[in-house]
């Protein structure tokens, strides 16, 4: 009895020594034998296999990756495949999963890089974005072209550099909206430059000779000096980085060279108009003039077209003089060729007109009597009047502009006008009724002008004045309008080549790459080979 028990341990422990490890149940009768020697061999099958653990690379898809692992010829993807995908960069980071980005985006799973934008930080680079770009495919380093759901959380602490260098157009743009930022600042100091300028251009109240005061002349004076200060440098504000520059730059010796124009001013007459009163008594403005009765010029009359000078030679046979006409009028031709008498306003806008006007005259100075001449530079006037009696009027609800019209202006404008009610005026612009049996139309009506001349020594209002006024502030700025011309070009020249390496360097923070693999540095393409 003691044998046999000894005999079957022995054999129990053989088997349990063949098959360590195995959940094998030794009980009754009914065991199959078969079952275990099944079960025994898919044990072995399993332990034999790769665990999808140790691919050649990550598969995104589990399944996909068990079936690999096993060796499934259905998987439609093996092994070599996996080795193949890696070996394109064995640096970089491979998977086999869906691309993100790219031509092939969407696309089933297929051999993909995984590329990070990262950006330079200290001693660790921060990944800001990660997307799958499929082998043969593309994307460009630009963090636009990175879908946002790859977006990490470090993006939103990154300032990208821009899509392209900043050209100089881009850099005079940023400082011409720096120039109008600054609009307020610039107005105030304009504003307390042309004050004292005005002030001190002023006229003084009797008794007082101050340069700079506080009497009302003065004071008016300081107002249209602040007034006109604030525009100069308002101007300056919106008149772009280096037209700003000059204005600020040269701001104190263009408002002294200013007054000195003003000063000294010649030029063209502007149309005086002024502030009135229409005949209803409603406040509006008014160009100025007169009407003037013409009398019988008792004569002959020349017209010089060089200068604008009239002479009348009576008939007595007196000597020619310089005589102020009115009313003058040439043999002309309408468009249609048709003989027309041609008003001298109409005839000087015509360039034409007095060159082919046919016979030429000149003055001999000696007999002070006009004689033909080929040379000469008068033409004879068909009909004209002498100045008779003046009578005040004026044309309501003229507007003037900012440099103000001027008689050629006139010219053009009387035509439009030529229906409006002539009303008499009084000195300080109240209008009345005219004498309507004198049947007055546009036609007597002459405009009055301001000429540089009129006013005080100094006198800002007078439009008349306004190009000396500029071209005496042009002058007096001189050499430091010059200087800051030169100086804002220089300035906008380097913020320009500042800004383009400020690009430059800013691409060198921010790269793409896959594993250690650098792909490419910022708005250049990342490109991945086609697996081998």
């Amino acid at each position: 009895m003691k044998k046999y028990k000894t005999s079957f341990c022995s054999l129990v422990l053989a088997l349990c020594s063949l098959n360590a490890g195995a959940e094998i149940r030794v009980g009754n009768h009914s065991r199959s034998y078969a079952d275990d020697y099944n079960q025994v061999a898919s044990m072995q099958a399993t332990n034999a296999a790769i665990s999808s653990d140790d691919l050649p690379i990550r598969v995104a898809n589990k399944i996909l990756a068990t079936r690999i692992a096993n060796g499934d010829s259905t998987a439609g993807v093996t092994i070599s495949n996996l080795d193949s995908c890696k070996n394109i960069y064995p640096s970089g980071e491979f998977a086999w999963d869906i691309p993100m980005v790219g031509l092939k985006a969407g696309n089933p799973s297929t051999c993909v890089a995984v590329v990070e934008m990262r950006v330079v930080k200290g001693t660790s680079d921060i990944v800001v974005a990660r997307a799958n770009v499929a082998a043969g495919d593309s994307i460009e380093c630009n963090i636009s072209k990175f879908p946002e759901s790859s977006y990490t959380s470090d993006v939103s602490s990154v300032v990208f550099p821009a899509d392209a260098a900043p050209t100089m157009d881009d850099v005079i743009s940023v400082m011409n909206a720096e120039q109008k930022k600054n609009a307020g600042f610039k107005i105030a100091a304009g504003a307390i430059v042309g004050g004292l300028v005005g002030n001190a251009a002023g006229k003084n109240d009797l008794g007082e000779s101050n340069l700079i005061g506080s009497s009302q002349g003065k004071m008016q004076g300081t107002a249209i000096g602040a007034l006109s200060g604030a525009a100069l440098m308002t101007g300056s504000s919106y008149a772009g980085k280096v037209g700003g520059d000059m204005i600020m730059s040269a701001g104190v010796n263009a408002a002294a060279g200013g007054v000195v124009g003003n000063m000294v001013a010649n030029g063209d007459s502007v149309l005086r108009i002024e502030d009135c009163t229409d005949l209803d008594d409603n406040k509006t403005t008014c160009l100025w003039g007169i009407i003037e009765e013409g009398k019988d010029k008792n004569g002959t009359a020349y017209y010089n077209y060089e200068n604008g000078e009239t002479y009348l030679c009576k008939s007595d046979g007196t000597p020619c003089e310089k005589t102020r006409l009115i009313n003058v009028k040439f043999n002309g031709s309408d468009k249609d060729g048709k003989q027309i008498d041609k008003p001298l306003e109409d005839a000087k806008t015509e360039q034409t007109f007095f060159p082919n006007i046919g016979k030429k005259f000149s003055l001999d100075e000696n007999t002070k009597q006009f004689i033909s001449a080929n040379g000469g530079n008068f033409v004879e006037i068909k009909s004209a009047f002498l100045p008779g009696e003046r009578t005040m009027a004026m044309i309501t609800g003229v507007k003037d502009t900012t440099f103000g019209l001027k008689m050629k202006d006139w010219y053009k404008m009387r035509g439009t006008l030529k229906n409006e009610q002539l009303i008499g005026r009084k000195s300080n612009g109240d209008s009345y009724t005219l004498n309507p049996e004198k049947k007055w139309d546009i036609a007597d009506f002459y405009p009055l002008t301001r000429n540089a001349d009129d006013g005080s020594l100094i006198d800002i209002n007078n439009k008349a004045r306004l190009k000396g006024t500029l071209v005496g502030a042009g002058t007096g700025a001189g050499l430091g309008a010059f200087t800051a011309y030169q100086g804002a070009s220089d300035e906008i020249d380097a913020r320009w080549i500042s800004a383009v390496q400020e690009y430059k360097d800013s691409l060198q923070k921010v790269y793409c790459a896959t594993g250690t693999r650098f792909l490419s540095q910022y708005n250049d393409l990342a490109v991945i080979p086609n697996m081998q």
